[in-house]
């Protein structure tokens, strides 16, 4: 081990080399729990009539996206989703258009052109009853 005078005073050495120090459990970054959503029968059920492969990739993301906005209906994440799958804006409106046909989700237009609004039936808190 080397240590080398610095401008603190003639009797202080700091360490340039040696073992690395082990730093203390409380100054480590936490990991953050991963988060889940919770798919019923009801919902494979109804993913088993669905005709295009990319409209389960978009259901379980829209399931993840529905956790994060605590179960709530919410507009089409569409950058979100392009991120996570690469897919185009018409590729997406297709997946939920077939979601829909099917009855998993409900997607509700405030105009033509707009993005739809995304419920998930059997996770939305809109009408439950706290019991």
């Amino acid at each position: 081990m080397k240590a080398e005078p610095n401008d603190f005073g003639p009797d202080l050495f700091v360490k340039t080399e040696g073992p690395a120090v082990k730093a203390s459990r409380k100054a480590s970054p936490r990991r953050k729990a991963e988060l889940f959503a919770r798919i019923t029968e009801r919902h494979f059920e109804m993913l088993a009539s669905v005709e295009r492969s990319s409209s389960i990739i978009i259901f379980g993301l829209l399931m993840i996206h529905s956790v994060k906005m605590f179960h709530r209906p919410f507009e089409l994440p569409v950058e979100y989703l392009a991120v996570k799958t690469g897919m185009g804006r018409r590729q997406q409106l297709r997946a939920v258009r077939d979601l829909g046909r099917v009855g998993i989700l409900k997607d509700a237009r405030k105009k033509r052109y707009a993005l739809p609004f995304i419920t998930i039936s059997g996770t939305s808190k809109a009408g439950r009853k706290a019991t």
